[in-house]
């Protein structure tokens, strides 16, 4: 298997305990990051990322997203003015 990717596997494993951790301790990001001895930025940096590698691995370049207009214009002339 190739080093690099091992090397990568292993480090957003690392990334999501880390995110896992936060999530169950109840603090906010700034309190988790100065106990955790990081900075805010790279708490979501690495958080992105992971979010990335997910996205790539269930083969979603990108999000699909959803026009609201078409939306706001149903409830609208739905709606009853009192």
């Amino acid at each position: 298997m190739n080093t690099t990717l091992v090397t990568k596997q292993i480090k957003y494993q690392q990334w999501a305990q880390m995110v896992a951790e936060q999530k169950a301790s109840g603090l906010t990001v700034q309190k988790f990051c100065d106990n955790y001895g990081i900075g805010k930025p790279l708490y979501y940096y690495r958080l992105r990322k992971l979010r990335e590698v997910c996205l790539k691995s269930m083969n979603i370049s990108h999000p699909e997203i959803v026009p609201l207009s078409g939306l706001l214009e149903k409830n609208t002339a739905s709606a009853t003015v009192l």
